[in-house]
Protein backbone atom coordinates (compact mmCIF):
# COMPACT_ATOMS: atom_id res chain seq x y z
CA UNK A 1 0.00 0.00 0.00
CA UNK A 2 1.93 3.20 -1.47
CA UNK A 3 -0.75 5.94 0.14
CA UNK A 4 -0.91 6.29 4.15
CA UNK A 5 -3.40 4.45 6.18
CA UNK A 6 -5.51 7.35 7.98
CA UNK A 7 -6.66 6.86 11.64
CA UNK A 8 -9.52 8.04 13.19
CA UNK A 9 -9.38 7.44 17.15
CA UNK A 10 -12.44 7.61 19.28
CA UNK A 11 -11.59 8.82 22.84
CA UNK A 12 -9.72 11.73 24.05
CA UNK A 13 -8.96 9.75 27.18
CA UNK A 14 -5.39 8.20 28.68
CA UNK A 15 -6.36 4.89 26.46
CA UNK A 16 -6.49 7.70 23.40
CA UNK A 17 -3.19 9.28 23.85
CA UNK A 18 -1.70 5.72 23.42
CA UNK A 19 -3.49 4.58 20.36
CA UNK A 20 -2.52 8.01 18.59
CA UNK A 21 1.37 7.43 19.95
CA UNK A 22 1.45 4.24 18.49
CA UNK A 23 -0.01 4.48 15.14
CA UNK A 24 2.38 7.98 14.61
CA UNK A 25 5.44 5.70 15.22
CA UNK A 26 4.29 3.31 12.34
CA UNK A 27 5.51 4.79 8.85
CA UNK A 28 2.42 3.59 6.91
CA UNK A 29 0.27 5.28 9.05
CA UNK A 30 -1.53 8.77 9.70
CA UNK A 31 -3.83 10.14 12.43
CA UNK A 32 -6.43 12.39 10.84
CA UNK A 33 -9.84 12.71 13.04
CA UNK A 34 -9.99 12.57 17.10
CA UNK A 35 -13.56 12.28 18.59
CA UNK A 36 -14.26 13.02 21.94
CA UNK A 37 -17.86 14.45 23.39
CA UNK A 38 -16.12 16.73 25.52
CA UNK A 39 -14.61 19.41 23.48
CA UNK A 40 -11.76 20.85 26.09
CA UNK A 41 -10.86 17.08 26.38
CA UNK A 42 -10.59 16.94 22.48
CA UNK A 43 -8.98 20.12 21.98
CA UNK A 44 -6.28 19.76 24.38
CA UNK A 45 -5.56 16.31 22.83
CA UNK A 46 -5.56 17.04 19.35
CA UNK A 47 -3.59 20.16 19.88
CA UNK A 48 -0.86 17.98 21.12
CA UNK A 49 -0.33 15.94 18.16
CA UNK A 50 -2.04 18.24 15.51
CA UNK A 51 -4.33 16.39 14.51
CA UNK A 52 -6.49 18.23 11.78
CA UNK A 53 -10.31 16.97 12.40
CA UNK A 54 -11.73 17.07 15.54
CA UNK A 55 -15.22 15.90 15.96
CA UNK A 56 -17.61 14.94 18.95
CA UNK A 57 -19.40 12.85 17.35
CA UNK A 58 -18.14 9.66 15.82
CA UNK A 59 -20.44 9.50 12.39
CA UNK A 60 -19.01 12.36 11.03
CA UNK A 61 -15.51 10.22 11.10
CA UNK A 62 -17.42 7.73 9.74
CA UNK A 63 -18.35 9.38 6.50
CA UNK A 64 -14.91 10.30 5.82
CA UNK A 65 -13.92 8.93 2.23
CA UNK A 66 -10.12 9.20 3.24
CA UNK A 67 -10.68 7.32 6.71
CA UNK A 68 -9.26 3.69 6.49
CA UNK A 69 -9.20 2.58 10.20
CA UNK A 70 -11.32 3.81 13.50
CA UNK A 71 -9.29 3.06 16.76
CA UNK A 72 -11.69 2.73 20.02
CA UNK A 73 -10.81 3.76 23.04
CA UNK A 74 -14.43 4.17 24.38
CA UNK A 75 -16.01 3.27 27.58
CA UNK A 76 -17.15 -0.39 27.47
CA UNK A 77 -20.90 0.81 26.61
CA UNK A 78 -20.21 2.15 23.60
CA UNK A 79 -17.77 -0.50 22.44
CA UNK A 80 -20.78 -2.58 20.38
CA UNK A 81 -22.52 0.45 18.98
CA UNK A 82 -19.30 2.41 17.59
CA UNK A 83 -17.77 -0.66 16.47
CA UNK A 84 -20.75 -1.95 14.85
CA UNK A 85 -21.15 1.27 12.91
CA UNK A 86 -17.16 1.84 11.49
CA UNK A 87 -17.31 -1.65 10.20
CA UNK A 88 -20.31 -1.02 8.83
CA UNK A 89 -18.78 2.33 7.44
CA UNK A 90 -16.29 0.42 5.77
CA UNK A 91 -13.64 0.77 8.37
CA UNK A 92 -11.25 -1.80 10.22
CA UNK A 93 -11.04 -1.51 13.68
CA UNK A 94 -9.22 -1.60 16.34
CA UNK A 95 -11.23 -2.10 19.87
CA UNK A 96 -9.75 -1.63 22.67
CA UNK A 97 -10.46 -4.78 25.25
CA UNK A 98 -12.83 -6.26 26.68
CA UNK A 99 -14.75 -6.85 23.29
CA UNK A 100 -18.26 -5.79 24.90
CA UNK A 101 -20.15 -5.36 27.45
CA UNK A 102 -21.21 -8.69 26.95
CA UNK A 103 -21.29 -11.84 24.73
CA UNK A 104 -24.56 -10.74 22.98
CA UNK A 105 -22.71 -7.54 21.80
CA UNK A 106 -19.10 -9.01 21.19
CA UNK A 107 -21.04 -11.68 18.66
CA UNK A 108 -22.88 -8.75 16.87
CA UNK A 109 -19.43 -6.55 16.32
CA UNK A 110 -17.70 -9.94 15.09
CA UNK A 111 -21.15 -10.31 12.28
CA UNK A 112 -20.32 -6.83 11.39
CA UNK A 113 -16.54 -7.78 10.50
CA UNK A 114 -17.47 -10.77 8.82
CA UNK A 115 -20.62 -9.06 6.71
CA UNK A 116 -18.40 -6.52 5.96
CA UNK A 117 -15.14 -8.49 5.04
CA UNK A 118 -13.30 -5.41 7.63
CA UNK A 119 -9.89 -6.55 9.58
CA UNK A 120 -11.39 -6.26 12.92
CA UNK A 121 -8.93 -6.62 16.38
CA UNK A 122 -9.14 -6.30 19.88
CA UNK A 123 -6.55 -4.79 21.56
CA UNK A 124 -5.06 -7.43 24.03
CA UNK A 125 -1.73 -5.74 24.12
CA UNK A 126 0.01 -7.82 26.41
CA UNK A 127 -0.17 -10.88 24.33
CA UNK A 128 2.92 -8.76 22.35
CA UNK A 129 4.87 -8.24 24.75
CA UNK A 130 8.70 -9.55 24.50
CA UNK A 131 8.60 -12.14 27.35
CA UNK A 132 4.81 -13.32 26.35
CA UNK A 133 6.02 -14.12 23.03
CA UNK A 134 9.04 -15.53 24.71
CA UNK A 135 7.34 -17.85 26.68
CA UNK A 136 5.06 -18.98 24.02
CA UNK A 137 7.68 -19.20 21.87
CA UNK A 138 9.39 -22.13 24.36
CA UNK A 139 5.73 -23.45 25.05
CA UNK A 140 4.70 -24.26 21.47
CA UNK A 141 8.86 -25.96 20.53
CA UNK A 142 7.75 -28.21 23.81
CA UNK A 143 10.38 -27.08 26.23
CA UNK A 144 7.57 -28.09 29.47
CA UNK A 145 6.07 -31.11 27.41
CA UNK A 146 1.87 -30.77 27.37
CA UNK A 147 0.32 -27.73 29.36
CA UNK A 148 -2.37 -28.92 31.77
CA UNK A 149 -2.57 -26.38 34.38
CA UNK A 150 -2.13 -22.56 34.55
CA UNK A 151 -2.38 -19.96 37.28
CA UNK A 152 -2.56 -16.11 36.62
CA UNK A 153 -2.96 -13.52 39.60
CA UNK A 154 -2.73 -9.55 38.81
CA UNK A 155 -3.18 -8.26 42.19
CA UNK A 156 -2.98 -4.09 42.53
CA UNK A 157 -2.70 -2.23 45.73
CA UNK A 158 -4.82 1.04 45.16
CA UNK A 159 -5.75 0.77 41.94
CA UNK A 160 -9.29 1.40 41.25
CA UNK A 161 -9.67 3.97 38.48
CA UNK A 162 -10.84 7.17 38.92
CA UNK A 163 -13.88 6.49 41.25
CA UNK A 164 -17.57 7.74 39.89
CA UNK A 165 -16.69 7.79 36.22
CA UNK A 166 -17.64 4.49 33.98
CA UNK A 167 -15.09 2.38 35.19
CA UNK A 168 -17.21 2.46 38.37
CA UNK A 169 -20.51 2.47 37.42
CA UNK A 170 -21.86 -1.28 36.14
CA UNK A 171 -24.06 0.51 33.60
CA UNK A 172 -21.54 1.89 31.93
CA UNK A 173 -18.51 -1.05 32.37
CA UNK A 174 -20.24 -4.30 32.70
CA UNK A 175 -17.95 -5.36 35.53
CA UNK A 176 -14.92 -3.87 37.35
CA UNK A 177 -11.42 -5.66 38.12
CA UNK A 178 -12.49 -8.79 36.08
CA UNK A 179 -13.96 -6.49 32.93
CA UNK A 180 -11.26 -4.45 33.25
CA UNK A 181 -7.46 -6.14 34.23
CA UNK A 182 -8.69 -9.39 34.80
CA UNK A 183 -9.29 -9.68 31.35
CA UNK A 184 -5.76 -9.27 30.07
CA UNK A 185 -4.19 -11.95 32.49
CA UNK A 186 -7.04 -14.39 31.50
CA UNK A 187 -6.65 -13.80 28.15
CA UNK A 188 -2.64 -14.26 28.43
CA UNK A 189 -3.08 -17.74 30.39
CA UNK A 190 -5.31 -18.97 27.77
CA UNK A 191 -2.82 -17.86 24.95
CA UNK A 192 0.06 -19.85 26.55
CA UNK A 193 -2.11 -23.12 26.97
CA UNK A 194 -3.47 -22.77 23.56
CA UNK A 195 -6.77 -23.16 24.10
CA UNK A 196 -9.79 -20.67 24.46
CA UNK A 197 -12.25 -23.27 24.65
CA UNK A 198 -13.83 -23.46 28.23
CA UNK A 199 -16.64 -26.21 29.67
CA UNK A 200 -17.05 -24.43 32.69
CA UNK A 201 -16.43 -21.47 35.01
CA UNK A 202 -17.11 -21.29 38.85
CA UNK A 203 -16.23 -17.92 40.55
CA UNK A 204 -16.72 -15.50 43.09
CA UNK A 205 -16.60 -11.50 43.16
CA UNK A 206 -16.26 -9.18 45.43
CA UNK A 207 -17.14 -5.35 46.56
CA UNK A 208 -15.12 -4.82 49.61
CA UNK A 209 -13.44 -1.54 48.94
CA UNK A 210 -14.92 0.96 46.00
CA UNK A 211 -18.25 1.13 47.67
CA UNK A 212 -16.37 2.67 51.11
CA UNK A 213 -14.19 4.62 48.99
CA UNK A 214 -11.06 2.76 49.47
CA UNK A 215 -8.79 1.54 47.13
CA UNK A 216 -8.37 4.69 44.66
CA UNK A 217 -6.01 5.12 42.19
CA UNK A 218 -5.31 8.04 39.32
CA UNK A 219 -6.30 6.22 35.89
CA UNK A 220 -8.22 7.52 33.79
CA UNK A 221 -8.94 11.49 32.61
CA UNK A 222 -13.14 10.56 32.06
CA UNK A 223 -15.76 12.66 33.51
CA UNK A 224 -17.60 12.23 36.84
CA UNK A 225 -21.32 11.09 36.89
CA UNK A 226 -23.17 13.20 38.50
CA UNK A 227 -25.09 10.28 40.72
CA UNK A 228 -24.96 9.71 44.39
CA UNK A 229 -23.65 5.90 43.13
CA UNK A 230 -19.88 6.13 42.40
CA UNK A 231 -19.01 2.06 42.97
CA UNK A 232 -21.03 -0.92 42.18
CA UNK A 233 -19.09 -2.96 40.86
CA UNK A 234 -16.07 -5.80 41.85
CA UNK A 235 -12.92 -4.86 43.40
CA UNK A 236 -11.58 -8.33 43.65
CA UNK A 237 -12.80 -11.92 41.71
CA UNK A 238 -11.06 -15.32 41.64
CA UNK A 239 -11.97 -18.00 39.10
CA UNK A 240 -11.29 -21.86 38.15
CA UNK A 241 -11.80 -22.38 34.76
CA UNK A 242 -12.07 -25.92 33.48
CA UNK A 243 -10.98 -25.55 29.88
CA UNK A 244 -11.65 -28.69 27.16
CA UNK A 245 -9.11 -31.86 27.17
CA UNK A 246 -8.98 -31.48 30.67
CA UNK A 247 -6.97 -28.88 31.42
CA UNK A 248 -7.54 -25.68 33.59
CA UNK A 249 -6.77 -22.44 34.36
CA UNK A 250 -7.04 -20.37 38.15
CA UNK A 251 -6.91 -16.42 37.82
CA UNK A 252 -6.98 -14.06 40.36
CA UNK A 253 -7.71 -10.35 39.91
CA UNK A 254 -8.02 -7.25 42.21
CA UNK A 255 -7.95 -3.77 41.78
CA UNK A 256 -7.30 -2.96 45.11
CA UNK A 257 -5.90 -5.63 48.40
CA UNK A 258 -3.94 -5.55 51.29
CA UNK A 259 -1.27 -7.14 49.86
CA UNK A 260 1.93 -6.25 47.15
CA UNK A 261 0.93 -6.17 44.13
CA UNK A 262 1.74 -9.19 42.01
CA UNK A 263 1.52 -9.48 37.93
CA UNK A 264 2.80 -12.79 37.38
CA UNK A 265 1.10 -16.65 35.91
CA UNK A 266 2.88 -19.89 35.81
CA UNK A 267 2.25 -23.17 33.18
CA UNK A 268 2.38 -25.92 34.59
CA UNK A 269 3.44 -29.15 32.08
CA UNK A 270 4.23 -32.16 31.84
CA UNK A 271 7.79 -32.53 31.80
CA UNK A 272 8.55 -28.52 33.26
CA UNK A 273 6.81 -25.07 34.28
CA UNK A 274 7.39 -22.06 32.97
CA UNK A 275 6.83 -18.10 34.68
CA UNK A 276 6.24 -14.77 33.51
CA UNK A 277 7.85 -12.26 35.38
CA UNK A 278 10.26 -13.18 36.68
CA UNK A 279 10.60 -15.22 33.14
CA UNK A 280 11.50 -18.80 33.92
CA UNK A 281 11.25 -21.83 32.94
CA UNK A 282 12.07 -25.22 34.85
CA UNK A 283 12.14 -28.75 33.15
CA UNK A 284 12.70 -32.44 33.93
CA UNK A 285 15.95 -33.53 32.75
CA UNK A 286 17.80 -37.17 33.22
CA UNK A 287 18.63 -36.65 36.64
CA UNK A 288 17.95 -33.16 37.94
CA UNK A 289 15.95 -29.95 37.37
CA UNK A 290 17.07 -27.28 34.87
CA UNK A 291 16.26 -23.93 35.11
CA UNK A 292 16.80 -21.62 32.36
CA UNK A 293 16.21 -18.09 32.74
CA UNK A 294 16.79 -16.33 29.37
CA UNK A 295 16.11 -18.06 25.50
CA UNK A 296 17.08 -16.89 22.47
CA UNK A 297 14.86 -17.68 19.70
CA UNK A 298 15.03 -18.47 16.21
CA UNK A 299 14.23 -15.47 14.48
CA UNK A 300 12.77 -12.32 15.74
CA UNK A 301 9.86 -11.63 17.80
CA UNK A 302 7.17 -11.94 15.04
CA UNK A 303 4.88 -9.46 16.63
CA UNK A 304 6.18 -5.72 17.84
CA UNK A 305 5.13 -4.95 21.61
CA UNK A 306 2.84 -2.18 20.02
CA UNK A 307 -0.62 -3.27 19.23
CA UNK A 308 -1.46 -0.16 16.62
CA UNK A 309 2.06 -1.23 15.20
CA UNK A 310 1.00 -5.18 14.72
CA UNK A 311 -2.47 -3.52 13.48
CA UNK A 312 -1.25 -1.22 10.81
CA UNK A 313 0.87 -4.07 9.59
CA UNK A 314 -2.09 -6.57 9.47
CA UNK A 315 -3.21 -4.32 6.66
CA UNK A 316 -0.52 -3.23 5.05
CA UNK A 317 1.68 -6.78 4.75
CA UNK A 318 -0.65 -9.75 3.41
CA UNK A 319 1.76 -12.11 5.44
CA UNK A 320 0.91 -10.55 8.18
CA UNK A 321 -2.27 -12.10 10.66
CA UNK A 322 -3.80 -10.74 13.56
CA UNK A 323 -2.03 -12.04 16.85
CA UNK A 324 -5.39 -11.66 18.71
CA UNK A 325 -8.13 -13.59 16.61
CA UNK A 326 -11.50 -12.03 16.73
CA UNK A 327 -12.87 -16.05 17.23
CA UNK A 328 -10.38 -16.18 20.73
CA UNK A 329 -11.81 -12.81 21.46
CA UNK A 330 -15.44 -14.15 21.69
CA UNK A 331 -14.83 -16.97 23.75
CA UNK A 332 -13.15 -14.76 26.39
CA UNK A 333 -16.04 -12.45 26.66
CA UNK A 334 -17.88 -16.09 27.01
CA UNK A 335 -15.72 -16.72 30.02
CA UNK A 336 -15.91 -13.11 31.56
CA UNK A 337 -19.99 -13.47 31.66
CA UNK A 338 -19.46 -17.00 33.10
CA UNK A 339 -17.29 -15.42 35.78
CA UNK A 340 -20.07 -13.14 36.87
CA UNK A 341 -22.83 -15.55 36.64
CA UNK A 342 -21.15 -17.83 38.65
CA UNK A 343 -20.31 -15.24 41.42
CA UNK A 344 -24.14 -13.90 41.19
CA UNK A 345 -25.81 -17.25 40.96
CA UNK A 346 -23.19 -19.65 43.47
CA UNK A 347 -23.19 -21.81 40.83
CA UNK A 348 -20.98 -23.46 38.17
CA UNK A 349 -21.55 -22.13 35.16
CA UNK A 350 -21.52 -24.22 31.76
CA UNK A 351 -19.99 -23.24 29.05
Amino acid sequence: MSKKVKVAVLGAGKIGYMHIEGFMSHPAAEVVALVDKNEERLTVCADQYDIEHRVTDYNEVLKMDDVDVVSIGLPNFLHRETAVAALSAGKHVLLEKPMAMNYSEAQEIAKAAEKNKKLLMVGQNRRLEANMQKLKYCIDKGYIGDPFHGRAFLIRKNGIPKMGTWFTLKKYSGGGAVIDIGVHIIDKILFLMGTFDAEAVSAVAFDMFGHRDIGKGTWGLSDEEESSVKFDVDDYAAALIRLKGGKSVIVETAWHAYTDGVDTLTVLGTEGGARLDPFEIQRRTDDHCEIIKGVEMEKPLPYPENKMVHFIDCIVQQDVKPLVRVEESLKLQRILDAIYESSETGQEVRI
